[in-house]
């Protein structure tokens, strides 16, 4: 009987240490061990072991969130100098198919993942975890900027679970460039049914201009409220040492950045610059040449621009079901509006994958959820078609081989002209005098002065 009521009573206090762990906010958790470890202060395994999710292996084989146990285990690394962790993430991701796991491009989370991932960069002292999280930010950037229209859209029109959603688009607290790529983990799921419509980029965009160094780079908003949003951002400013006060606010034009900060070369921020405000024409090969082959995303990506605007979309599903993504979206640059799809908000966690069917129809590109919705295809002359393709890397459908954007070759300067020029007939007299000169040269007897 004894025996029993122990046995009982470990089982309950088990379920109270779970309840509790349960209830921990691994959000705030884990910025707080980033903030702490960033700050000099002592992180430990034991610190994290609430949130740290496991291994690297072990997360992108469970296709949790990403987000958390990538900030716990960098304020690990950043007090311990220990790296391992995401030396294991990288070699991973690539070995599983799976770049930037299941929450690339998302308007809710990629932006912590690629802040966390350039602290690695900018912080470790491993030159070969150094290398490769460079390259790993260089295919980011680059994916990127060619979903990335120049001119910012003012208003958008999505479909989504049945209905027809419009509204503006905000910019007064954004500038410049505006990346319009269609990411995963991009809805939220409200108990009253409400269709939430994440705009493309987010947070990604302020940190994309400041790879860029563009002139327009502004966010008006501060990095201090609402941790959980504003966090990536704020630590990108941490890290390159751009100045915010109390209240946050933020002047990203404070300082100039070198491009080596981000892992790019000089050459390659200006042929992402020249990509962008050509609308796609220029600088293709050059940066399909940052991501490697080897890079593979869990979900394929498809890309069409068009000298009319750009179509971003899933092919053939989205993944990760409980958070689904934008399916599908288009921008034409005429009007900036943007269209997005998103058939369904949510569907469970054991939503079949046949509801994030994506195909395209009488010229218009639809996704079969709880509804079949579609937006307009954008139309005009093909520009640039690329895949990233969850078995075969980057794909070229057009054009079949980008071209090199030509440099002009220098004409080489004439040589300066001598003070005497010579013609034929005075260089054959010369010629005919140097025989007779050569034969007497070899006389013994100096010759005459002429008296």
């Amino acid at each position: 009987m004894k025996i029993k009521l122990l046995i009982l009573v470990l089982l309950g206090l088990f379920l109270i240490g779970t309840q509790k762990a349960n209830a921990v906010d691994c959000v705030q958790y884990c910025i707080n061990n980033l903030r702490a470890g960033l700050s000099g202060k002592k992180v430990t395994k034991a610190d994290i072991s609430q949130c740290s999710g496991g291994s690297a292996r072990q997360m992108l084989n469970n296709g949790g969130s990403m987000n958390w146990p990538m900030n716990c285990y960098l304020g690990y690394a950043l007090s311990s100098n220990d790296w391992s962790w995401f030396d294991e993430y990288i070699d991973e991701s690539i070995r599983l198919q799976k770049y930037f796991s299941s929450e690339f491009l998302s308007p809710i989370y990629h932006q912590n993942n690629e802040a966390a991932m350039l602290a690695v960069y900018l912080k470790t002292n491993d030159q070969k975890l150094k290398q490769k999280t460079g390259s790993y930010l260089k295919a980011n950037w680059a994916w990127q900027v060619l979903n990335t229209s120049k001119v910012r859209p003012t208003n958008y029109e999505a479909k989504a679970n049945g209905k027809t959603i419009t509204g503006s688009i905000n910019t007064a607290a954004f500038s410049g460039p505006a990346m319009l790529g269609v990411g995963n983990r991009s809805g939220r799921v409200q108990g009253n049914g409400q269709v939430d419509v994440y705009q493309p980029g987010s947070l990604m965009n302020p940190i994309l201009q400041l790879v860029l160094d563009h002139p327009e780079r502004r966010f008006s908003w501060g990095v201090l409220q609402s941790p959980g949003w504003y966090h990536p951002l704020r630590l990108v400013c941490d890290l390159l040492g751009i100045p915010y006060g109390s209240t946050g606010k933020v002047d990203l034009k404070a300082k100039s950045n070198a491009p080596e900060l981000f892992g790019i070369t000089t050459l390659e921020r200006q042929y992402l610059r020249e990509f962008i405000d050509s609308d796609g024409k220029r600088r293709q090969k050059e940066l399909i040449a940052m991501i490697p082959k080897e890079y593979k995303p869990q979900c394929s990506m498809a890309l069409v621009r068009t000298t009319k605007g750009l179509t971003s979309y899933f092919k053939p599903k989205g993944c990760n079901a409980n958070k689904p993504p934008n399916l599908a979206i288009t921008y034409e640059y005429a009007t900036r509006k943007m269209h997005v799809l998103k058939p369904y908000y949510s569907c469970g966690v054991g939503c079949p994958t046949s509801q994030n069917n994506v195909h395209i129809k009488d010229g218009k590109i639809c996704g079969k959820g709880h509804y079949e919705d579609c937006i307009p295809f954008i139309t005009g002359e093909k520009v640039l078609e690329v895949e990233f393709n969850h078995d075969a890397g980057l794909m070229i459908h057009f054009p079949k081989e980008p071209a090199p954007t030509p440099t002009p070759t220098p004409i080489p300067p004439k040589p300066p002209e001598s003070g005497c020029k010579f013609f034929g007939f005075q260089a054959i007299i010369l010629s005919a005098l140097a025989i007779p000169l050569a034969i007497f040269s070899r006389r013994k007897k100096p010759w005459k002065r002429w008296t």
